[in-house]
């Protein structure tokens, strides 16, 4: 089980609720401060994909692309 933590400091830090591990820490200070972001049940798989806006208006979409080392990345990429 993951959950992500945004601020304004232009990062989203993606943890472990079972371990109390970070995952990744994505930093997109071009983006300004994130304000929002929102997990999408995409399949059966759960958490496997997030998208959170930011103060340059943009929405930036992550999809975890290794399940067994919870890696997340762009989606697209």
């Amino acid at each position: 089980m993951l959950t992500a933590e945004i601020g304004n400091d232009s990062r989203v830090v993606v943890w472990s609720l079972t371990s109390g591990e970070m995952i990744q820490e994505i930093v997109s200070p071009a983006a300004g401060y994130i304000s929002a972001i929102t997990w999408i049940d995409v399949d059966d798989r759960g958490e496997t994909t997030f998208a959170f806006g930011a103060s340059d208006g943009n929405v930036q979409i992550y999809e975890r692309t290794d399940v067994s080392v919870m890696v997340v990345a762009p989606l697209g990429d």
